[in-house]
């Protein structure tokens, strides 16, 4: 249900999807969705709680595969392998950040896998250390708000940039000039 969800806003929008429509490409009736989805709404909220759960898996994974690559083609790693993320799901970006606020009920279940995810980052950080001229924590903030906020930006003002290896080009040179 929730890859016929994507598929549905992704081609219409929000407002232009129906649960009606959602239902008949998942395969199941309508009773059967709002078993599960009391509305559309919920069915977006429950695919952003997925899609960040995925992207910090994958970035969790890219950090621990980082830290034997030495700085900075470790972190050229970590963000490349978030920028195929979210080139990947581009069009489910745009959806989620203008159609959701940034914090729902949805962002409390999402606690451990970010906590996961933080530590994953602050252990490549802490490898890296003597590359990195700002603190540990400092970074461990700033480098998800810088992140996230040019993908963002990217996903909903130029979608074509989020496909390609222009942006990740980027945001590295922004990083490295932040961390180093």
């Amino acid at each position: 249900m929730l890859d016929a969800a994507a598929g549905v806003f992704c081609e219409r929008g929000f407002a232009g999807a129906s649960t009606n429509t959602i239902a008949a490409r998942a395969g199941v009736s309508i009773g059967s969705l709002y078993q599960y989805f009391p509305n559309k709404l919920a069915l977006l909220e429950t695919l952003r709680e997925r899609h960040v759960k995925g992207l910090w898996g994958v970035l969790g994974c890219a950090c621990d595969e980082a830290c034997t690559l030495p700085w900075p083609g470790a972190l050229r790693h970590v963000i490349a392998r978030c920028s195929g993320y979210n080139g990947h799901h581009a069009s489910l970006m745009t959806i989620l950040h203008k159609e959701l606020p940034v914090h729902s009920r949805t962002m409390d279940r999402m606690v451990l896998a970010q906590s996961t995810f933080q530590k994953q980052l602050r252990n490549f950080l802490e490898v890296h250390r003597g590359s990195i001229k700002v603190s540990v924590d400092q970074a461990l903030f700033m480098m998800p708000a810088l992140g996230r906020g040019i993908f963002t930006a990217a996903a909903i003002e130029q979608p074509d940039t989020v496909k390609g290896d222009r942006l990740t080009d980027e945001i590295v040179s922004i990083m490295l000039g932040y961390l180093t």
